[in-house]
């Protein structure tokens, strides 16, 4: 049961990891800071990326001598991760403080087609660790988790190191690989069992004090047992209907939770992030770009002439514009960027990894996505337009940055309307 609460840790882990990767790393040209965005979220000690050939793209901590170097080939979980596998390492010494540590590789799909990324863990710091010193239920025991090669990486017991060797009394050498499950005395009196880590090269190994496995085997001694047996398969039985129930309940919380983000962070008209989560979004993106040192630039977007919209074709036709110029937005801006309603016929965009020439490009696309597409709703036809501020962050606080995209929006209106303007950048 042990070794499968593994298997299904990694599992869900392998499943994070590759959907943060995918998110953060599947451009073309994904940068160092990217990179380390992506190091960050998943709280990895180091990281590689590598392309589908197994060369390094980047690496963390930093050494530039290492990009472009083919590792495939020196490491078995990168080598299975490159042909479409994802696979724990055996233990490694980490190169910063020389802890024991392991890595989870994933590959990845991405504009170049498929990656590999790979993040290297202290497990005695993770949630893991903490299971398994709880996860043999005689007393005293001791947990173990160990690679391919009997190395120690997980351990309740204090006279094992972390990152030393199994000591070779507790099972034969042999005994200490595949999937299957082990059983036995050790001369010492203790019970023994092990058993493989599915998906992975690890091994779970449980050792406790074999007095408590068997008591008398007379008078009341042949009663208790099977009144015991009785009870937890009593208790097995209502584990498995509680479990089902809050699985049920767990399962409405999550949809009552996604209808709660909804109400809270959408816009219900358009479908587009509300001002709050763009707030929030945008002070997310200059805390990264202040600490990685990146770009960041906002776009203030205005309809043009949106009163006379209204006044002509009614309230509807204004609502009908909202969600085209809405539509518009989210088909110009990349995954990563930040768009939502900000107030009225306002929206913002927050552009990280872009400066102003970058964002100028995607204003003039914005510019003419709308302007070639005319509004049609209930039988009327109508052109919409828009004019767009563009303001490049300069290290000053979010509503500073946004006062000056609102400076440059204004500066686009007086300009004649259907076009942008860029802020100038304050010395």
């Amino acid at each position: 049961m042990a070794a499968r609460f593994v298997e299904t840790y990694v599992a869900d882990f392998f499943a994070q990891e590759r959907r943060v990767a995918k998110r953060v790393l599947s451009s073309e040209s994904p940068s160092h800071s990217d990179f380390s965005r992506t190091v960050t979220l998943i709280g990895a000690e180091a990281a590689v990326m590598l392309d589908r050939n197994g060369d390094a793209l980047d690496v963390s901590p930093r050494d530039p001598e290492v990009i472009g170097t083919n590792l495939s080939g020196e490491y078995e979980h990168l080598e299975s991760a490159v042909n479409g596998e994802p696979t724990a390492s055996n233990v490694v010494p980490s190169a910063v403080e020389g802890t024991p540590i392991v890595a989870f590789a994933v590959p990845f799909d991405s504009a170049s087609g498929t990656r590999v990324f790979s993040g290297a863990f202290d497990v005695r710091a993770t949630p893991l660790a903490k299971y398994l010193e709880r996860a043999a239920v005689l007393a005293p025991n001791r947990v173990y988790l160990t690679d391919a090669s009997g190395v120690v990486f997980s351990t309740n017991d204090p006279d094992v190191a972390a990152g030393s060797t199994l000591p070779d009394d507790l099972l034969p050498a042999d005994e200490q690989t595949g999937d299957d499950l082990v059983t036995g005395h050790l001369p010492s009196g203790d019970y023994v069992v092990s058993g493989g880590v599915e998906g992975t090269p690890w091994r779970l190994l449980m050792k406790g004090d074999g007095t408590y496995l068997y008591e008398t085997i007379g008078g009341t001694g042949r009663v208790v047992p099977w009144l015991l047996l009785i009870g937890f398969a009593g208790g097995a039985l209502l584990s498995v209907l509680l479990v089902e129930r809050l699985a049920r309940r767990r399962e409405r919380l999550a949809e009552l939770n996604e209808q709660l983000g909804l109400l809270v962070n959408v816009d219900p008209l358009t479908g587009l992030p509300n001002r709050r989560s763009v707030d929030h979004e945008l002070d997310k993106a200059l805390a990264e770009a202040r600490r990685y040192e990146f770009p960041i630039s906002v776009l203030m977007i205005d309809i043009d002439l949106f009163k006379t919209i209204n006044d002509r074709f009614g309230h509807a036709m204004g609502d009908a514009a909202l969600r085209h110029v809405a539509t518009h937005i989210g088909g110009a801006l990349r995954d990563v960027d930040h768009p939502g309603r900000w107030a009225g016929d306002e929206f913002l965009a927050v552009l990280p990894h872009v400066d102003a020439d970058g964002a100028e490009v995607v204003a003039r696309r914005l510019n003419e996505a709308v302007a070639s597409t005319p509004l049609e709703f209930g039988g009327n036809t109508t052109e919409v337009t828009l004019s767009i501020g563009i303001a490049e962050w300069q290290g000053e606080p979010a509503k500073d940055l946004i006062h000056r995209a609102d400076e440059a929006l204004y500066v686009a209106k007086a300009e004649g309307r259907n076009r942008f303007a860029t802020a100038v950048v304050v010395s």
